[in-house]
């Protein structure tokens, strides 16, 4: 969970005493995460995360991003100043662990440059100030707000 003096979570019911000690990804807002258990918002900085709805809303605007976007911005955010890899995040676009697309092996680099490019264009619809991914150039992107 971010640590950021900024996060605000809004429960829908009331939180776990002791969540279940289940394998899973921390880092995908998708997958059943213990985090999100009875949480139907989790607000970091300008960025709320609607979990039922799959929405993002960015300063209070709703951002148009497919479900595949949401959960590329979802993990950024969950992991708010935590560089995520091109890997990392190639896997949580196509929710399958070392798939492989694109040319040769790094061929997954490219295609999240351009899903990357798509989330930016959209947000920056909303807000053409718009600048919290970070780009770590050579390994992959980080949520990171002023």
């Amino acid at each position: 969970m971010p640590t950021d003096t900024n996060v605000v979570l809004q429960e829908a019911v009331p939180a776990m005493v002791d969540p279940p000690k289940l394998p899973h990804p921390d880092y995908n807002p998708c997958s059943g995460c213990p985090r999100w258990t009875g949480m139907a918002v989790l607000t970091v900085g300008q960025s709320t995360l609607m979990r039922n709805t799959h929405k993002l809303l960015w300063k209070g605007l709703d951002v148009n991003l497919t479900v595949a976007e949401y959960r590329v911005v979802g993990a950024l955010i969950l992991n708010h100043g935590k560089p995520l890899s091109y890997r990392k995040l190639y896997d949580i676009l196509k929710q399958m662990p070392g798939f492989i697309a694109g040319q040769g092996v790094d061929g997954h680099n490219s295609n999240m440059r351009s899903c990357i490019k798509r989330i930016r264009r959209k947000i920056n619809r909303v807000d053409p100030t718009f600048n919290a991914i970070r780009n770590l150039q050579g390994f992959g992107y980080a949520w990171k707000e002023d």
